[in-house]
């Protein structure tokens, strides 16, 4: 299930077999596009930002100030995700309505 917009993609259990595995986790397939099926009215869109933990301190202060800038322009129902990676990459929800899932 996506943590940003809480819909699972569909996959069928018939595509996944140990003679033929599923797209996804074959090498020779770097990118795979999934389409979700139509829900009527069109949602908000989720924004996810990944950002660098390891930047030196201007540059972080630099980023930190475009971020929360970007983020007051986006309405209020917009869904926002953060990723940020260092030494670790670590997942961040804001107001989920469930505990994390990663």
């Amino acid at each position: 299930c996506c943590g940003l917009c809480g819909s699972w993609t569909p996959f069928s259990g018939a595509l996944a077999a140990a003679s033929a595995p599923p797209a996804e986790v074959q090498l020779e397939h770097s990118t795979i596009e999934y389409e979700l099926p139509s829900r009527g009215e069109a949602e908000h869109a989720a924004v996810l930002f990944v950002l660098d933990c390891s930047l030196p301190r201007s540059e972080a202060d630099a980023l930190k100030e475009l971020v929360t800038k970007l983020i007051s322009t986006l309405p209020p129902e917009t869904r926002v995700g953060l990723i940020t990676y260092g030494e670790a990459v670590e997942v961040h929800e804001f107001g989920a309505r469930s505990p994390p899932s990663v």
